[in-house]
């Protein structure tokens, strides 16, 4: 008779393979149906003030080559507001000398957040405070332009469209191991949780904005009562999306290849903080019941590679004797391929670059799993410090 942890093994390598193609399926498809920015060919005679809001927190190193690339948008009428949130390194002083340069820029010192602010509503709340424009466009420190008529085309669009809230994707420039290993995945779960095609379906209710570019109408942004409503959530574009959404508005997200680019971190502990700060939106909802997430990711993406290791390396006769075990060998390589897959479309579509990357894949899932876990059990236990720029937040547990 055969072990029955044999059988189980077998089957839970089958059930891995199936898991990975149905993913490789869904992914599949809801990116065919992800649309993208085009330009519209249409001449206006009068085009509405932009106040396009820069939020920086230490951005010294950055902050520069992004001014720049809105200094080159072909965008006519746009007022430039740089919105510093308590920078200690030299980002002021970068600001103020490009301002000096070019003109066109002013610089707004943000000041201490007022007691329940927290992350990035602060700075951007007092952005819109300062701003005199009827589209207000938010745009983060670390990302710059890429296609100088990138303003230009989403204006148009919203205009064309009577769209309320806008965002698009960017290009995201990766480097190092961790950086690279765990983009593809990030990416995957937010196709997964968040496709476009329902994000922008008013019957559905998912709900969802790239933080880095949200173009949004004054009106519509005051109807919401803004980042000041999110105040205390860390994962402000989300639920700005989210409120958006369930108010009536109409919100729409595009794929925008080459239109601008940010920077992913590149150290691990700060990747790590960035994803246990996105998790912390949707996990505070159920506490300890989402580490089923993680033994799910574990099943799909790790099992198989440590049944094709044992089958290699610590039984390889039982692999070359044993037909129920060649059967789960080879379900267990076809999942890797799945997998390989996966990423190399994420990669292709994010950081627009394939390679060797894809085989690193097994370190993102690795720490894409303990953010899973930490995260779960910081929220269950109420004590959910979220890291965000260094520094350390607690959020309220409800919307």
């Amino acid at each position: 008779m055969m072990p029955l942890l044999l059988v189980l093994g077998v089957l839970f390598a089958l059930l891995s393979s199936l898991g990975g193609f149905l993913l490789l399926s869904y992914l599949f498809l809801t990116q065919r149906g992800a649309p993208r920015l085009t330009p519209i060919n249409k001449t206006r005679d009068e085009l509405p003030l932009v106040s396009l809001i820069v939020t920086a927190k230490n951005e010294g190193k950055t902050i520069e080559r992004c001014l720049r690339s809105i200094l080159s948008q072909t965008y006519p009428n746009l007022e430039i507001l740089v919105v510093d949130d308590s920078s200690t390194d030299n980002t002021i002083d970068v600001v103020t000398q490009v301002a000096k340069d070019y003109g066109r820029i002013r610089l707004i010192e943000a000041g201490e957040k007022p007691e329940g602010w927290i992350g990035k509503s602060w700075p951007c709340w007092r952005g819109y405070e300062s701003s005199k424009g009827g589209l207000l466009l938010f745009f983060d420190a670390d990302s710059f332009f890429e296609k100088i008529e990138c303003v230009q085309e989403s204006v148009e669009y919203v205009l064309d469209e009577g769209i309320d809230i806008f965002s698009l994707t960017p290009r995201v420039i990766t480097k190092g191991i961790w950086s690279n290993s765990t983009i593809p995945i990030f990416s995957a779960a937010i196709d997964i949780l968040y496709p476009m095609e329902h994000v922008n379906d008013p019957k559905s209710s998912r709900a969802y904005v790239y933080g880095t570019y949200v173009l949004v109408r004054r009106e519509a942004y005051e109807k919401i009562d803004g980042h000041r409503a999110v105040r205390e959530l860390i994962v402000e574009d989300a639920a700005l999306a989210r409120r958006a959404k369930a108010s009536g508005l109409k919100l729409r997200v595009k794929q925008a290849p080459n239109y601008f680019a940010t920077e992913w971190e590149e150290e691990r502990k700060a990747i790590y903080s960035g994803m246990e700060r996105v998790m912390s939106s949707s996990i505070r909802a159920y506490g300890l019941i989402s580490i089923l997430d993680a033994i799910f990711v574990f099943f799909v993406a790790l099992y198989p590679l440590l049944f094709i290791l044992f089958g290699l390396v610590l039984d390889y006769h039982l692999l070359l004797t044993n037909q129920v075990f060649q059967i789960g060998f080879i379900a267990s390589v076809l999942n890797v391929v799945f997998m390989l897959l996966i990423v190399s479309n994420e990669l292709k579509k994010v950081v627009g670059r394939i390679g060797l990357l894809p085989l690193l894949y097994p370190l993102g899932i690795v720490l894409f799993i303990s953010a899973i876990v930490t995260t779960s059990i910081k929220v269950s236990r109420g004590d959910a410090a979220i890291e965000w720029k260094g520094v350390k937040y607690s959020q309220a547990t409800s919307n």
